[in-house]
C-alpha cells in the first residue's frame, strides 16, 4: 500500500492525562505508514520523557505527525518544553 504524505496534529490541555492514549495512537500512525515496530519502542520513550518534562500533566501538550519525502517525522512538545523529535525511515511502496 503507497504511503501517503499528510500531517496530523493533536493538542492536548494535559498530557500526562493522556499518555496511554498518545502512545496508542502513535503505535497506529507507525503501523499504518508501515514503519517498523521496533520504532515503537524509542517513540514511546521519546513521549514518557516529554511528558515527565512537563512537569507531571502540568500543561498543553502537543504532538505532530508529518509523512513526507519518504520519512515520518514526529515532534511532541509539553508545558513549553523544547520540542522533541524523532524521524523514521518509510518504506518503499
Amino acid at each position: 500500500m503507497p504511503v501517503h504524505e499528510f500531517v496530523f496534529s493533536l493538542e492536548l490541555s494535559d498530557g500526562a492525562r493522556f499518555d496511554a492514549m498518545l502512545t496508542d495512537l502513535a503505535k497506529a500512525v507507525l503501523h499504518a505508514t508501515g514503519c517498523p515496530a521496533d520504532g515503537l519502542a524509542a517513540l514511546t520513550d521519546i513521549l514518557r520523557r516529554t511528558l515527565a518534562d512537563a512537569g507531571r500533566g502540568r500543561g498543553r501538550c502537543d504532538m505532530r505527525f508529518q509523512a513526507q519525502g519518504g520519512e515520518l517525522q514526529i515532534g511532541i512538545s509539553c508545558a513549553g518544553q523544547p520540542e522533541r523529535r524523532t524521524t523514521f525511515t518509510l518504506p518503499n511502496p
